[in-house]
């Protein structure tokens, strides 16, 4: 407890936390706050001097944060947050590729969840045991995890639909640029967004299945 008190200090501001540290990384939940962490009042733009740097990774990835150059030579490119007064940039370069990563990551995720969705729906509708699909047949680990909630139409959060969908939506911009075709994900961001438009923005990403219900009745 001692050594953990020496190495944990609390700052008011993220100004004070830049100017008393050589680097700084910042864990956050939306761009939004990571622009005001970085440029807002107090922000980290003001504690920032030569020879500092500064690092943000979003907890939901962004990765389309326009490219900007702000006061005192910090640099923002997608979602970092680098002061780079000599021209360096293995850093941030290093951090972009985990976080482009993290994206890929979750694009894929969520475009699994929505299959599998349509499979417990539809094994419902023809009296098959949806808990033999989750515990057997596909017995992966996120489907073992949040099959036997779905079955059940409840939704514990742990990555909340609106930032799901933002990851695809983004996933979608990155193929974009590089002329990669996903189709698959592009479908799959549709179904996201009626999920969004039926009030379920802050449930788990697996209350996706609930879209599919609407479009049943419909």
């Amino acid at each position: 407890m001692q050594k953990l008190a020496l190495l944990c200090k609390f700052r008011s501001t993220p100004e004070e936390v830049a100017a008393s540290y050589d680097i700084t990384l910042a864990i956050l939940a939306d761009p939004e706050s990571a622009l005001d962490v970085a440029c807002g009042k107090h922000g980290v733009a003001t504690g920032m001097s030569p020879g500092k740097g500064y690092g943000n990774l979003l907890l939901s990835v962004e990765v389309q944060v326009a490219v900007m150059q702000i006061a005192c030579n910090v640099l923002c490119i997608n979602n970092l947050v680098a002061y780079c007064p000599h021209g360096s940039n293995f850093m941030l370069e290093m951090l972009e590729m985990g976080a482009t990563m993290k994206l890929v990551v979750n694009m894929i995720m969520g475009s699994m969840m929505a299959p599998f969705s349509e499979g417990l729906l539809l094994s419902k509708k023809v009296r098959l045991d949806p808990s033999v699909l989750v515990e057997g047949a596909i017995s992966v680990p996120m489907f073992s995890r949040k099959g036997p909630s779905m079955v059940k139409s409840i939704y514990p959060t742990a990555l909340p639909l609106k930032h799901q969908q933002k990851d695809l939506r983004l996933g979608l911009a990155l193929a974009d640029s590089v002329s990669q075709s996903i189709p698959i994900g592009a479908a799959t961001n549709e179904l996201y967004k009626v999920a969004k438009s039926h009030g379920l923005s802050d449930e788990d990403f697996s209350a996706v299945i609930e879209a599919l219900k609407v479009k049943s009745v419909e």
